[in-house]
């Protein structure tokens, strides 16, 4: 079985709600496989699980603000949240349910598999 970290999260409807008021507040984070970015994609940074690690200084630049960390079920990204908090990250959360609650919540048209 798979454990997912208690980490912090924002729900998909908050993320619209926080990028209408404030859109420079924000960055998505995509942690998904390039297979599965091909697919669907709401935006942001893509950086895969596997290849985090050696491209982290990408994300320094956006440090400061808030990196709301998102793959298809909300389980691979919590794990992320866990890790970047670990490296000073204090902003990183996790989309909750991700692609999936997207789908359901915000926009019916992300087709996820």
């Amino acid at each position: 079985m798979l454990l997912t970290p208690s980490v912090p999260s924002i729900t998909p409807v908050e993320v619209v709600r926080e990028a209408e008021s404030a859109p420079d507040a924000m960055v998505l984070l995509d942690v998904r496989s390039h297979e599965e970015r091909e697919f669907t994609s709401i935006h942001g940074i893509h950086i895969p699980l596997n290849e985090l690690p050696n491209r982290l200084d990408e994300l320094r630049e956006v440090q400061d603000r808030k990196i709301v960390v998102y793959c298809r079920s909300g389980h691979r990204s919590a794990s992320v949240v866990a890790w970047l908090r670990s490296r000073g990250f204090v902003h990183a959360v996790n989309l909750h349910g991700g692609l999936r609650a997207w789908h359901r919540d915000v926009d019916s048209s992300v087709k996820v598999y």
